[in-house]
C-alpha cells in the first residue's frame, strides 16, 4: 500500500511541478503591438499575424483593440454631450 501511496504522491508533484512551469512561461510572452499592427497593416490576416510572430490570435485582437481604443481616445465626439445644456436662442 505504502508504495502505490508515494507513487501518486510522486505523481501529483510532478504534475503539479510541470503545470507550474508551464503558466509561468506564457505569463512571460511580450507582444509587440507596433510589429502586429504593422503586419495587419500590410494586408496579412490576424491569423497569418499570430502564425508569424509566435503568438495567440487574441494577442492580435487584443493589439487591435487597443489600437482602436487609443484612436477613439483622440477623436472628439460629433455628438454633443447632455450634460452641457444649449442656451435658448436671445430675443433681441
Amino acid at each position: 500500500m505504502a508504495p502505490r501511496i508515494f507513487t501518486a504522491v510522486l505523481v501529483l508533484a510532478v504534475v503539479s511541478f510541470v503545470l507550474l512551469i508551464a503558466d509561468s512561461g506564457a505569463a512571460e510572452t511580450h507582444v509587440d503591438c507596433d510589429k502586429v499592427m504593422h503586419e495587419l497593416v500590410n494586408g496579412k490576416s490576424a491569423l497569418e499575424v499570430a502564425n508569424d510572430l509566435g503568438i495567440s490570435a487574441s494577442a492580435v485582437y487584443d493589439c487591435e483593440n487597443a489600437k482602436a481604443a487609443t484612436v477613439r481616445r483622440g477623436i472628439p465626439s460629433p455628438v454633443p454631450s447632455a450634460s452641457v445644456p444649449s442656451a435658448p436662442a436671445s430675443p433681441d
